[in-house]
């Protein structure tokens, strides 16, 4: 006699291959995500004239035009104090710049010398340009002396008493003008591309009557202090301190973000028993923060832009993410994709997430 749950039991076994199949489905990207693991890492971003710094080593050559030598020799002296994480972002070594490279008045004109110069002291960058102006005007006049304190207070006085002041004293000024233009190009030494260049621009007047600064507009001169020892070279020199504080205040190290890369643990597309069971045993290695082990596996297994196993090019392009050559990892993950694409099979997830974290997607 048929039942209702005879009904039941049928309509179940009926319904029982169509639901192994969607519970299949479902645990798919669960299965692939556990032949995976993660490796963490510090990327550092960009940020404001960033690219310089993966220039890890510059050569500060003289620059060509007036103050070429001081100005060069400061800049040097500022770049050794910038850091990373507390440690020295670059090395440095001052250079003289040569004939050569003096007689070039633009970056493009100097980039032959730059290049030659970086390959000739083993460096990643030099950073070289010109002074285009480096001026002081001076004129001297009658002025009011500047009052001290005292003075100042005395006829403070007065005034509240309605008393007369005394005259004015009239005294010896000299105005100083000063104008500082320099033009800086940082160069990379592998194929000579310019990383940037800036020109800064700093003018600045001083006016100094009896001896005292009455006022001005130059970096660390407060009104009121001493003005004897401020000479057109001071000028010069306080200028050189404002221009090269402007371009070391835009010069804001990169900061480092904790991201992942992932790896694969199995690889179904290496037909080579062995060679498969050994790049498994390297990926055991793998822990949340390390693949250096398995990494030298992985580049030593594979053909570089040739290796033909999406499995083997995904890792060898991770490893060069975690290394942070950005560049090659960029070219291998793209590759990777390429393979993939060819073979028929459909995207992967981690395979998205590593274009777009090298910014080839």
């Amino acid at each position: 006699m048929t039942t209702i749950e005879h009904l039941k039991s049928a309509a179940l076994t009926r319904r029982l291959p169509a639901l192994l199949l969607i519970t299949g489905a479902l645990c798919q990207p669960m299965a692939a995500s556990a032949q995976e693991k993660q490796v963490e890492y510090t990327k550092q971003g960009s940020g404001p004239l960033g690219e310089i710094f993966n220039l890890t080593s510059l050569a500060i050559v003289d620059f060509a035009g007036p103050d070429g030598k001081p100005f060069a020799q400061a800049l040097g002296g500022e770049l050794r104090g910038l850091q990373i994480n507390g440690q020295p972002a670059f090395t440095i070594r001052n250079e003289l710049s040569g004939p050569l490279l003096s007689k070039a008045r633009t970056p493009e004109a100097g980039r032959p010398f730059v290049i030659q110069m970086g390959q000739k002291l083993g460096v990643k960058g030099v950073v070289w340009g010109e002074i285009n102006e480096a001026s002081v005007t001076t004129e001297h006049h009658q002025g009011q002396k500047v009052k001290t304190p005292a003075e100042a207070a005395q006829e403070a006085m007065l005034l509240l008493q309605g008393k007369p002041l005394p005259p004015p004293v009239m005294v010896d000024c000299v105005a100083h003008r000063g104008a500082y233009t320099a033009t800086i190009s940082f160069f990379q030494t592998e194929g000579g591309k310019i990383l940037h260049t800036k020109q800064i621009n700093k003018n600045g007047n001083v006016e100094i009557c009896g001896g005292i600064i009455k006022g001005g507009s130059i970096l660390g001169l407060p009104k009121g202090g001493s003005g004897q020892a401020m000479t057109p070279d001071g000028i010069i020199g306080n200028l050189r301190k404002d221009v090269i504080a402007d371009l070391i205040g835009q010069m804001k190290p990169p900061v480092g973000t904790k991201v992942k890369a992932s790896f694969k643990t199995k690889f179904p597309d290496v037909a080579d028993e062995a060679l498969r069971k050994k790049l498994e045993r390297a990926a055991s290695y793998i822990s949340n923060t390390d693949a250096e082990l398995s990494c030298d596996t992985f580049i030593k297994e594979g053909h570089g832009p040739a290796t033909e196993q999406y499995s083997l090019m995904f890792n060898i392009a991770a490893c060069m993410e975690v290394r942070h050559n950005e560049k090659a990892a960029k070219e291998y993950y793209l590759v990777a994709r390429k393979i993939r694409f060819e073979s028929g099979q459909g995207r992967d997830s981690s395979l998205d997430a590593a274009l777009h974290r090298v910014g080839a997607i």
